[in-house]
């Protein structure tokens, strides 16, 4: 008797296990590779479609690199240069990584992480805009990158591991961060699905996030290649570590065949579709 209830438990264990892991992979599936058709209107509406040559362009945002050395190496000596890197505002050193990768005429933006539904949990650092601060401590995080406006290409606000921002969408406190910067000309590009809008110096659109597991990534690149068909064009972030390196620098390699090209964030920002 004791042994069929310990095959009982066992048995209902296990069907709770892959029940949860069947939920977990299709919320995981439907978050890394489908863009909500809010944001896929919204930047329809932003960009018309292919350059000149007739490539869709997109932006490729990798990082935010500067915590690991060894991947931040590894992410600058092995993607091209047309790739716009994302540096941690926590980066040892930071200003001397910006002032080489500037050297080598690669853009870089600085990473503005924003605080998640996960809080304390997952803590995004001390530098992270958060609803629990009043506005003008949140604005205080944004001065340290503004000393280094000369130096990087812009901001880009990120929720860290890709969660859900403990803010509301369009909240007061974001959009004035967003008036900040581009009060100062600085792009800042927004990760985080919380706002809606461009301003002159500002370019809102959809984008990506790629989390630290490699499970499965080129099946995620196969998926993201149809998406920028789809949306003809876009910004995509994509966090990286050196275990799938090698499968992103080969599926950019491959991007001319399939009708894509990298542009610099700037140039991105700045494209104008050619008429007629």
């Amino acid at each position: 008797m004791i042994r069929l209830k310990l095959y009982v438990v066992a048995l209902i264990c296990v069907v709770a296990l892959v029940i949860t892991l069947g939920i977990g992979i299709t919320l995981w599936l439907g978050f890394q590779t489908e863009p909500s058709e809010e944001r896929a209107q919204r930047f329809s509406e932003q960009l018309d479609i292919q350059t000149s040559d007739g490539m869709l362009p997109i932006a490729l945002l990798i990082g935010p690199i500067g915590l690991a050395r060894d991947v931040m190496r590894a992410t600058i000596e092995g993607l091209p240069t047309s790739v716009t890197l994302v540096f941690s505002p926590y980066t040892s050193d930071l200003e001397r990584w910006l002032s080489r990768n500037r050297n080598l005429q690669r853009e870089t933006l600085i990473e503005l992480p924003v605080q998640s539904t996960t809080y304390p949990i997952n803590d995004p650092g001390p530098m992270a805009l958060s609803p629990t601060l009043t506005e003008n401590e949140n604005l205080s995080f944004a001065q340290p990158i503004l000393k280094l406006k000369n130096m990087i290409n812009g901001v880009v606000m990120t929720v860290p591991g890709g969660g859900i921002a403990n803010f509301e969408k369009n909240s007061p406190i974001i959009e004035k961060v967003v008036d900040y910067f581009a009060d100062e000309s600085v792009t800042i590009i927004d990760g985080t699905r919380l706002i809606t809008m461009t301003t002159d110096s500002t370019r809102i659109t959809w984008s990506y996030w790629w989390g630290p597991s490699t499970q499965d990534f080129e099946l995620f690149l196969n998926s993201l290649s149809r998406e920028i068909h789809r949306n003809r064009g876009g910004i995509v972030h994509i966090n990286v570590s050196p275990q799938i390196l090698p499968t992103l620098a080969a599926w950019i390699d491959n991007l001319p065949q399939q009708n894509i090209t990298i542009l610099p964030i700037s140039e991105f920002i700045e494209y104008t579709p050619p008429t007629g």
